[in-house]
């Protein structure tokens, strides 16, 4: 197995060691030799490693300490050596490996920049306090000193269980402001300033014989060394002197004394979330209402549970228990000076409590940028996904950011990063690869895709290869490492370095965007993509979106592209045809070709050339294409469409989708048909499983919305246009077993539809009961069996109002709907299943996706509305058909019937229909697809089906921390920055121990011990 620091391939290694057990919390700190060649001397980080071609007493190696809850101890672990040798054995003379022993329930660790000493937070109950770990005494034990045990450490007692726990400095200062003057520390809070080699040597512990520290000896950054700890259940945060903590007795544990002492206040704003252009909605009810959580309390009860220390001595403390992000000016930790804290708010859920559980903060990005992550802590869907706040300079924002272009994403809040499990902790990490320039590598060059630009430049030394294995394709820039409760790291967005280079060739000087989300490009910049067959050097990588890098949006796995063998978002084949029967049916220009409906291609703008990728082939809409993409129904041999690419994260990977007539938009369930008295209509009510509105369920009134939009004017023909288009209730349950004792006499089943057909005197027929409802409804398998069908009069998030598909109240009585719901009431007097389907629509349906649309439920009401957020507006899951008029000049598309057809009715489609043209209002648009559906010369038939699939789509960049070998499972409990590695170390709360995460590109290299 290799070192851990060299020979890292790009591909996962494993270096199996069972020697520790599930890890708690970590810190890491540099050691180099000491006399005896342990590693027991606190070395600055900022020198560490140094291996290689060095003596022996001159290596510095970085370690982690690692904190064993399930034993109460604290494991060391050598970073830089054979991963089989990495554990340290604190006791050698004991059999087999054996760690540092603190009490029941460490915590939190930190050690100091020096590495001089370690402190850990210990929550055993009755013992709970800190214990100091010098350095000097964490490594093996020599057999020359003393047996070490819990008593070795000095230690101190708090009065109740301590939480997270941070390092700070009380800084050096220059009273003269004389460069020449000598700096000066202060020993305590209380103390005067002395010159800083004045208290070098003159702690207690610093002459100890055994087990010295003397944190007066760290140079980088000068100054006195504090603890800041919190106590969760007090809500509050103490100074504590870190030197004053080890000049205690070894053995002794005694009250702890803090210096200062800052009580968290909850206070907050009346501050509103700023929304994009995007999303401001038309009107105050077209905003997110979410749910009733009932009353807001009066107060809250601050309980820290996690801190992020910016460079700017900020810290910022999340809060499992009030809705604030506390802030806290720490520049000196002798004046604690509480700023306005973060305010965790929900878009998709306002009147939510919204808690947190970790936070992370960025360093300030080559843009001059900073943000804080939170984990949601909340009880509500949201819960585990990640917040995001702007605390840049100068930023004054305190709720968090909402996103922009969210409607491109309807299923992620615009506020939330949403990952594929919860989110178990997140670091930032910024990183670079620097490309020499005359023999010099300069950090945060950004990539150039001007091809006018010198290739010798800095910025075009970043541009992507042909083979697609460099440049752009490197993790250059800010991220943010999210690790989740699957045992996987994810990565976010935050500043790529060579986003300008992720992007396809073509360029978009409008400010709207075109199908591939670019937009203001410079109109004289003309790029040379990463795939195309020429002598240039490209400079972008010619990827299917200038989305594919989003700020603070998860980051793909790899190129977003169907060239050079990939096959991003791309088609498996042609859309595919079956009849109801499930058969398979041609499409072309032969007799039963013409007679079936054809889905084609709808170009997105007037004379456009677009692209479709069908297996390795590239497909075109231009008329001189090889491979033609055809759009003109008059003259196209088979189906097709056209995809767009403004929002990468909309493709699901590899997803099967149907167009589907007359398709099902609730799937089934069961319920009873009951009349109601009052209007002579049926009743289905699925009382607290009902789901009408989620589901997407269009009643009359909405319908009719429908039609409007559709270009349908006058009332009547709004009218008859819901009546035929509404959504239906279909039974598809069985009768009741003929032997049933229901149908035989005095049961109500004997009499079931006597009423129906009694003639002028009143005389019934021979035929009731259930012979009478088998003949009406027949079997749930018989095709177009209209009687089973229940047009949905009015939508409720609970209940469907409904009558009779086929009755038609031009030609029929009241009374007659009556008698036909009680004979279906009869008929079926038990739960029986149903489903909802759409009326003479095409239903378009993903594996993944399910069926999209724009239907909420109204919060007073409860009725199925039109959702106004415009959040949805770009979710479409239903398309209507093409009919050709009277004076049609083609036969190629069916004929509209008069009384059925009142939209999407054309003169004419040569050449396809175009944006603007007739019929344009009837093309399908959705997140990834456009297409037209033409009526053939028959009757399209319920279950007609148009299926296709998508070779692949967007894959989140991710890593898996089980092992390969074994598949031990992981469960990341805590990320820890490791910049002098590159790395992000690990702990995992299975039988792994600590990973170290390497984020290179195109994957990560992890090594592992466990």
């Amino acid at each position: 197995m290799s070192p851990l620091l060299v020979g890292c391939s790009e591909d996962s290694e494993t270096a199996s060691l069972r020697a520790l057990e599930p890890a708690g919390e970590a810190s890491v700190l540099c050691l180099a030799r000491d006399a005896d060649g342990a590693f027991t001397r606190g070395v600055e980080r900022s020198a560490c490693p140094k291996l290689g071609n060095v003596p022996d007493d001159e290596q510095r190696h970085l370690h982690a300490l690692v904190t064993q809850p399930a034993s109460g101890e604290v494991a060391l672990v050598n970073l830089a050596v054979n991963a089989n040798d990495a554990v340290v054995d604190f006791e050698p003379s004991q059999p087999g490996y054996s760690f540092m022993p603190v009490g029941a329930e460490p915590g939190a660790i930190v050690s100091t920049p020096g590495g001089i000493a370690s402190f850990v937070a210990v929550r055993e109950p009755g013992r709970e306090g800190i214990f100091g770990l010098p350095s000097s005494c964490i490594g093996a034990r020599p057999p020359s000193a003393p047996v070490r045990d819990i008593r070795t450490w000095p230690a101190c007692r708090l009065p109740v269980a301590p939480g997270p726990m941070v390092l700070l400095n009380d800084p050096a200062i220059d009273h003269d402001m004389d460069a020449s003057t000598p700096e000066r520390l202060r020993g305590t809070c209380a103390a005067e300033y002395v010159e800083a080699e004045q208290l070098v040597g003159q702690a207690l512990a610093a002459g100890r014989e055994q087990c010295p520290a003397d944190l007066a000896t760290e140079a980088h950054p000068l100054g006195r060394r504090k603890l800041a700890v919190t106590l969760p259940s007090l809500g509050q945060v103490w100074v504590i002197d870190a030197q004053e903590l080890l000049d205690r007795a070894p053995g002794s544990f005694e009250p702890c004394n803090f210096e200062r002492r800052l009580a968290l206040q909850v206070e907050l704003s009346d501050a509103v979330q700023a929304l994009p252009a995007d999303l401001v909605p038309s009107s105050p009810s077209c905003a997110p209402v979410g749910f009733n959580h009932g009353p807001v309390p009066d107060s809250f009860r601050p309980w820290p549970v996690d801190l992020a220390l910016d460079d700017q001595q900020r810290l910022y403390i999340a809060d499992s228990e009030a809705p604030v992000v506390h802030v806290v000016d720490v520049s000196d930790p002798c004046a604690l000076v509480s700023l306005p804290p973060l305010e965790p708010r929900s878009f998709t859920d306002p009147n939510a409590v919204v808690t947190t559980r970790r936070v992370a903060v960025s360093p300030l990005t080559p843009l001059g940028k900073r943000f804080v992550y939170a984990v949601d802590n909340s009880a509500t869907p949201t819960a585990g996904s990640l917040m995001l706040f702007d605390v840049s300079p100068g930023s004054t924002q305190r709720t968090p950011v909402i996103r922009e272009r969210s409607p491109f994403n309807p299923n992620e809040p615009p506020d939330r990063i949403s990952l594929s499990r919860d989110v178990a902790d997140v670091e930032f990490v910024f990183q670079d690869f620097p490309e020499p320039d005359d023999g010099i590598a300069i950090e945060g060059v950004t990539c150039d895709p001007d091809p006018s630009l010198p290739t010798d430049r800095p910025e075009a030394l970043y541009r992507p290869s042909p083979a697609a294995s460099s440049g752009a394709r490197k993790l250059r820039g800010t991220f943010a490492f999210a690790a989740l409760h699957s045992g996987q790291i994810a990565v976010v967005d935050i500043e790529d370095l060579d986003g300008a280079c992720r992007r396809p060739v073509s360029v978009n000087p409008g400010p709207t965007e075109d199908i591939s989300g670019c937009k203001n490009d410079d109109p004289d910049v003309q790029l040379l993509g990463g795939y195309q067959i020429a002598i240039d050097i490209p400079t972008v990588s010619d990827e299917l979106s200038c989305n594919v890098v989003a700020p603070h949006r998860v980051r793909s796995g790899s190129f977003f592209t169907n060239a050079s063998g990939a096959r991003s978002a791309g088609l498996v084949g042609f859309p595919t045809l079956t009849l109801e029967t499930g058969r398979s049916v041609a499409t072309d220009q032969s007799s039963e070709g013409r007679d079936q409906p054809k889905m084609l291609a709808a170009r997105h703008l007037a004379g456009q050339k677009s692209d479709l990728y069908v297996g390795p082939l590239i497909y075109e809409t231009d008329t001189i294409a090889s491979n033609l993409l055809q759009v003109d129904p008059e003259v196209a041999e088979r189906s097709g469409l056209l995809l767009s690419y403004e929002e990468p994260r909309a493709f699901s990977p590899s997803e099967d989708f149907t167009s589907t007539y007359e398709g099902v938009v609730r799937a089934a369930a069961q319920a009873v048909l009951v009349l109601d008295e009052a209007s002579g209509l049926g009743v289905i009510n699925e009382g607290l499983n009902a789901s009408f509105c989620v589901a997407g369920v269009q009643d009359l009134e909405l319908t009719r919305g429908v039609g409007a939009n559709l270009g349908v004017t006058s009332s009547v023909e709004q009218t008859a246009f819901a009546r035929r288009h509404s959504d239906y209730a279909q039974l598809v349950g069985d009768l009741a077993e003929s032997n049933d004792a229901y149908w035989n006499a005095p049961n109500a089943g004997a009499e079931c539809g006597r009423e129906l057909y009694q003639n002028e005197s009143d005389n019934p027929t021979s035929l009731s009961g259930r012979a009478l409802c088998e003949q009406f409804f027949r079997s749930p398998e018989v095709p177009d069996n209209i009687n089973r069908d229940f047009r949905i009069l009015e939508a409720s998030e609970d209940r469907l109002l409904v009558e009779p598909r086929g009755f038609d109240p031009l030609m029929n009585s009241p009374t007659r709907r009556r008698h036909l719901i009680e004979f279906a009431a009869c008929c079926f007097p038990e739960p029986t299943p149903f489903q909802v389907r759409a009326g003479h629509q095409w239903v378009v349906r993903g594996s993944a996706t399910g069926v999209p649309h724009r239907v909420t439920a109204d919060p007073v009401s409860q009725r199925c509305v039109a959702d106004c957020s415009p959040l949805v507006q770009r979710r479409q899951g239903r398309a209507f058909e093409i009919s050709c008029s009277q004076s049609c000049s083609t036969s190629a598309i069916g004929l509209a019937r008069p009384g059925e057809d009142f939209a999407c009715v054309v003169d004419d489609a040569d050449d396809g229909i175009d944006p603007g043209e007739p019929g344009s209002e009837c093309i399908f648009q959705n997140l990834t697809t456009r297409f037209a559906v033409y009526r053939g010369q028959q009757r399209s038939a319920r279950d007609m089906r148009f299926r296709w699939q998508l070779t692949d789509g967007f894959r989140p960049l991710t890593i898996s921390l089980s092992s390969s070998v074994d598949r031990t499972p992981s469960a990341p409990r805590s990320l820890v920055l490791v910049p002098e590695l590159n790395s992000l170390l690990v702990t995992d709360g299975s039988s792994r121990g600590i990973t170290l995460v390497l984020p290179r590109t195109p994957g990560f290299t992890t090594l592992s011990i466990f």
